[in-house]
């Protein structure tokens, strides 16, 4: 097998065994601890990321024929302890080394993930690279993840009640919540003009989750401004940040990031959700002036929610999941469409 090398931006160099596309590929560092590899893999919000898998072994079920979006894998590489070569599921369609070859993702196994995410914990998360070359030099270009992982035209889908969604990354996801609770749903391209989105006679609007720095959208911060108030809208993830920016707010980068499940309080019930979780940011706490904290992460006390008193909107940091998930975000949203508070 070849030999490849998984190298911290801080200078810190691992040595492992290639699998998936020899090609090099560098991006942050995150850990997850989900095991559910292929959602990871095609997670929007993975963007542009390098995922440590906490699990200790990767690939036992191969990847199961028909359960991938259409969208294809969104992070750019892997890393594993181990990975499975001979899967044995009888839905499945290949192994996940042949998935990440054929779809051009590098991936590097024989790490010591554990050592490597108590590294993350400590020192918090880095840009990294998975290489062929003990001598790779970093890149100091920023790439624009949103717009990398956004869909390029409009697209529509379901009929009923007339919604629009903003894609930061993910917005084919919340189309597919939203249609399938009876609405007829246009996704917009992360740059569209507010003015375009307010003249569709849309009754609500959905922005969506997605990948990056909310300080690098600061223009779609502007755009999400001209948003406010015209119309009720639901934020998730990346849309979350950039609403409270939009209002005023602050965002701050969290040392390791939320990746996988993690328990979130809503503050008016005191009730406990385990959340899925995908972020490296999060909106700072109390920085948005005439919010009202909803849900707060209980591992770190960050803010997971917000409502806008003032106006037909809130937000989420977690990603609503299953059909419990709908109850709080998708069926609250179609509710304030239809005039309810």
């Amino acid at each position: 097998m070849k030999k490849a090398w998984l190298i911290l931006e801080s200078g810190e160099k691992f040595r492992g065994l290639s699998m998936g596309s020899e090609k090099d590929a560098e991006g942050e560092l995150i850990f997850t601890t989900s095991s559910e590899y292929c959602s990871t893999l095609t997670d929007g919000r993975n963007a542009g990321n390098l995922i440590i898998f906490t699990f200790p072994l990767l690939g036992n079920y191969g990847v199961p024929e028909g359960d991938l979006p259409e969208g294809g894998v969104s992070a750019a590489g892997v890393i594993a302890r181990e990975i499975c070569t001979t899967p044995s599921n009888f839905r499945c369609a290949e192994p996940l080394e042949e998935y990440l070859k054929r779809n051009g993702i590098p991936g590097i196994r024989g790490i010591d993930t554990r050592h490597l995410t108590q590294l993350l914990r400590e020192k918090g998360t880095v840009r990294a690279a998975i290489t062929h070359n003990e001598e790779f030099t970093f890149s100091k270009e920023t790439a624009d993840l949103a717009a990398a992982a956004s869909c390029k035209a409009p697209f529509t889908m379901g009929s009923g009640r007339k919604a629009a969604v903003l894609d930061l990354g993910c917005g084919k996801a919340a189309a597919g919540a939203l249609s399938s609770l009876g609405c007829a749903v246009t996704v917009f391209p992360c740059d569209t003009p507010a003015e375009e989105i307010l003249s569709g006679g849309f009754e609500g609007l959905v922005i969506s989750a997605g990948p990056g720095d909310p300080e690098y959208s600061k223009g779609r911060t502007e755009n999400v401004k001209k948003l406010m108030g015209k119309l009720p809208i639901m934020a998730l993830g990346l849309g979350h940040q950039l609403l409270a920016l939009a209002h005023g707010g602050r965002t701050e980068k969290l040392t390791f990031g939320h990746h996988g499940g993690s328990p979130v309080r809503e503050e008016h019930t005191g009730r406990v959700l385990i959340t899925d979780q995908n972020q490296l940011w999060c909106v700072a706490k109390n920085s948005v002036p005439g919010a009202v904290e909803t849900y707060v992460n209980l591992t770190d006390n960050t803010t997971e929610g917000l409502c806008y008193p003032e106006e037909k909107a809130f937000s989420l940091e977690f990603y609503p999941d299953g059909h419990f998930g709908q109850e709080y975000s998708y069926e609250k949203f179609i509710a304030m469409m239809g005039g309810e508070d």
